[in-house]
């Protein structure tokens, strides 16, 4: 392959070449480096670094440098000067010289246990076979404004010689001008002596410079992935180092493609070049110091393991190691959905037995984490410790309210639960329903206990019924069968474990004594298992090195930033920001979360099933719902709630969701109430709308956006006054400036002429005369109105025709088709339809406009 010089990139110009070298030149560096990488992947070998005069050159004086006619076979009558030599020898050729160590002591078999021995025995030695090829390459700089004749006399030479040496060696202003060249002369396959130049050769080779630095960037950003950091490798030789005329190098040189452990040791040498300490504990510090100041807004608190001293008391946890972090953006979170915090425990996140905890709310969008903390023990008095801290940067003199959970929720954990009590007495600690079932599993399941598998189902299914029971008393009934079964009676394990671990704590774990409110959806903390789950399985498994340093900097600066993203993303996602809203969703839905807006469309299409006489008023804005399922005198009490008291009913749906039910879409639809009549506590809670603006406005949230159309301008209140006050002149709107698609144009103008249509029926049925009048006044200023939104040319309305041309797609070629057999299918029955789609969607629309206040009087 070498002796065709296929090899060659176009940068290299060949003067000559032998049975065993080929001798060039190139202009600068680049191409040097560009033909010795050509040159080395296609031979498979590897040279190593051999002299260089450089360094004897700058002992010597200028006038000692040579002056040459001549230099290999080129003779083209332009005197040349040598600046540098280097020789790069092949990786086999001759071993340096090195001085022999003595041994101290002599081979005597008395005194051979003195004599040093290694650590480890090398069986290969060396691969050194005093191979004769070599690279030699000679900096040149060439006068071409002294070029001579090839048949010049000696004397003629001589005298050019002389001038440049003379103006070389004087230091005028104007000296000699020369051009730079760097000559090659490279060794062919044939040059190599004492070993065989094969493709097995390129598993020795080093790895590259531009790879290895190619390492340390991806490092330096963040991957730490060995299989990631491969691939990336495999894309960036062949798109970066492999240009149209350079070869490419292959997969068995090592140079290139270098081993899963070779890219692990450059990792580590790459993380370990970023750190500043051999202790971790120390890289910690000052990593956070550096964030310390590129964060201001932020809080951390770190202290060192340090060793205990005497007169600590025995509980004392002043030396162990503690660090807590909290963003601004995590603080405001946190006051805003902070009636219930989830709290929960992770492990193997770094190589140190440190628990990792993480403090998390559910938002109107999914679980956030709003603190992080670590500790050396997973005790209560540390935990204490870490919840006082986090309670301080909360309740700090910049606060705007004191802040105090309500609720917790955490596993069955007597050291989560004792620091909660000790640091927020007043709250209450719920236990997580998950955990709860997997406590029982796991006892009924252990051999000691000896359970039979259909009494393992009986004891489960009657905890299971207490849990569930939704009143007081259902739960002392429930309570009551456990304790009369033949199961509890005859065993004494099972009456120790239920009495002691589960029916002293009731209001824990029972439904029966929990409130109501919006975190009735809490009931696991299966939103915090999660967010673990995704820190140890796609942010750590990237950049983590195993140390603390590392996992603390992937959790504050990647983990926590990317569900703040998330948060925010979402929120305006949800948006009319980012999109408008189908118009089967009512106005009083719009910028709230999707799953609410699905939740209260699918209760408001259920109670469309209920009629006035269903709905009883019983006292003010409290009302008795007819039961959907029947039964005999079977109703549903309804209160629509106050300033300081929420809405509520007694179904099963509400208490479980805490959002309104099919019963309250009820009351508002067959009543002369509207959504606006419920408490503004209630309607503008942070569950129940978006922050669209979140980034930009953090303290900010979107209390008032569904009352503003999907252009951004305000309309009127929703209430009945406002609707009564309409009547005679509707409400006029700004020109919107954005322009609209053809699709919603042509969509709206359906709509508008079927409206009109029906105007039309209506107006032959009208036998008042004041309506009538009325309603004249109203289409001439609507039809004012629509006259603004023309396209006018010279004062000329235009009829616009949609441009057919631009529609034509290319008509496809059509294939041929193959011949089928005929087969005898059953014919399938056609779907009947019971429900008028005209019918629902009128009523739908009427309904929604009935909450809404805008249907007319």
């Amino acid at each position: 392959m070498l002796s065709k010089m296929e090899w060659m990139p176009s940068c290299f110009r060949l003067e000559s070449q032998t049975d065993n070298h080929s001798f060039g030149w190139v202009s600068n560096e680049d191409e040097l480096n560009t033909v010795l990488d050509c040159h080395s992947r296609a031979s498979m070998t590897s040279y190593v670094f051999w002299s260089d005069d450089l360094k004897k050159q700058s002992r010597k004086l200028k006038e000692s440098r040579r002056l040459l006619w001549k230099l290999h076979s080129i003779d083209d009558g332009v005197p040349l000067m040598v600046d540098r030599t280097i020789i790069r020898s092949c990786q086999y050729g001759k071993p340096h010289k090195r001085p022999v160590k003595q041994e101290s002591m002599a081979l005597d078999p008395e005194h051979a246990y003195s004599s040093k021995s290694k650590s480890r025995f090398a069986t290969q030695t060396t691969r050194k076979v005093c191979c004769r090829a070599q690279i030699i390459i000679r900096y040149v700089s060439r006068f071409e404004s002294f070029k001579m004749p090839l048949n010049a006399s000696r004397q003629t030479r001589q005298q050019a010689l002389d001038a440049i040496h003379g103006s070389y060696m004087s230091n005028t202003s104007s000296p000699v001008s020369s051009t730079r060249r760097i000559y090659l002369q490279l060794p062919k396959v044939t040059a190599h002596t004492g070993h065989d130049v094969t493709q097995e050769e390129g598993f020795s080779h080093r790895i590259h410079p531009m790879v290895k630095a190619k390492i340390y960037q991806l490092v330096g950003s963040g991957i730490t992935s060995c299989p990631l950091i491969k691939t990336l490798l495999d894309k960036y030789i062949i798109k970066d180092l492999c240009r149209y005329d350079m070869v490419k190098p292959q997969t068995s040189d090592r140079a290139y493609y270098p081993t899963s452990r070779d890219v692990k040791n450059h990792i580590h040498r790459a993380l370990v070049a970023g750190q500043y300490s051999a202790l971790d504990v120390d890289n910690t510090e000052q990593k956070i110091n550096e964030w310390k100041v590129t964060e201001p807004t932020s809080s951390f608190h770190l202290r060192k393991c340090q060793e205990k001293s005497g007169d600590e008391e025995e509980d004392d946890t002043g030396h162990l190691f503690l660090f807590v972090h909290q963003t601004q953006q995590q603080q405001e979170l946190l006051r805003r959905y902070g009636e219930m915090v989830l709290l929960d425990a992770t492990y193997k996140t770094s190589k140190y037995a440190l628990p990792l905890f993480i403090m998390a709310v559910r938002t109107n969008i999914g679980y956030i984490p709003v603190a992080e903390f670590v500790l050396e023990e997973e005790t209560s008095r540390s935990i204490a410790e870490a919840l006082h801290v986090i309670k301080e940067w909360m309740n700090s003199d910049d606060a705007k309210k004191s802040w105090e959970p309500s609720y917790f929720m955490t596993d069955y954990s007597d050291a989560e639960y004792q620091a909660i009590k000790k640091t927020f007495p007043n709250s209450k600690c719920y236990l997580c329903a998950f955990h709860r079932e997997q406590a029982w599993l796991r006892w009924s399941r252990d051999s000691k206990h000896q359970l039979l598998p259909t009494e393992r189902e009986t004891f489960l299914t009657m905890m299971r019924n207490i849990a569930s029971a939704p009143t007081e008393n259902e739960y002392n009934e429930a309570v009551r069968c456990l304790k009369e079964s033949a199961l509890y009676r005859m065993n004494k394990q099972l009456q120790a474990y239920v009495n002691s671990k589960w029916l002293t704590i009731p209001e824990r774990w029972c439904q029966s004594f929990f409130e109501t409110g919006f975190h009735v959806q809490v009931t696991t903390n299966n939103g915090v298992e999660s967010l673990n789950h995704s820190l140890k399985s796609f942010h750590l498994q990237l950049r983590s090195l195993g140390s603390l340093s590392s996992m603390l900097e992937v959790l504050t600066q990647d983990f926590v930033s990317a569900q703040m993203q998330r948060y925010a993303r979402e929120n305006w996602r949800q948006s009319t920001f980012n999109k408008s809203y189908s118009m089967k969703v009512p106005d009083f839905l719009h910028n709230r979360p999707k799953h609410v807006i699905k939740h209260m469309m699918s209760r408001l299409e259920n109670s469309k099933v209920y009629k006035k006489d269903d709905v009883a008023m019983t006292a003010p804005r409290c009302f008795k719902v007819r039961s959907e399922s029947g039964k005999q005198g079977q109703s549903y009490e309804v209160s629509l709630g106050s300033a300081d008291q929420a809405p509520k009913c007694e179904c099963q749906d509400w208490k479980h969701t805490f959002l309104p039910c099919k019963h309250l879409f009820a009351v508002l639809s067959n009543s002369n109430l509207t959504w606006d009549d419920l408490p503004v506590s209630y309607r503008e809670s942070p569950y129940l709308t978006l922050q669209p603006h979140w980034l930009t406005h953090p303290e900010d949230s979107l209390h008032n956006l569904h009352d503003h159309d999907d252009s951004g301008t305000e309309k009127a209140p929703c209430t009945e006054s406002s609707s009564s006050q309409s009547q005679d002149r509707p409400v006029e709107e700004p020109n919107k400036q954005v322009k609209s698609s053809a699709n919603e144009v042509t969509t709206r103008q359906h709509h508008l002429q079927e409206a009109i249509k029906h105007l039309h029926d209506a107006s032959f049925l009208c036998q008042d005369a004041d309506i009538l009048k009325t309603a004249s006044l109203q289409i001439k200023y609507l039809t004012e109105k629509l006259s603004t939104g023309f396209v006018k040319d010279g004062g000329l309305p235009l009829h616009l025709q949609k441009d057919k041309t631009a529609q034509m797609t290319p008509r496809q070629i059509p294939t041929r088709r193959k011949k089928k057999t005929k087969v005898n299918r059953p014919t399938p029955k056609k779907s009947v339809k019971f429900t008028d789609q005209r019918t629902v969607q009128a009523t739908c629309d009427s309904s929604c406009k009935k909450m809404t206040g805008e249907s007319l009087q």
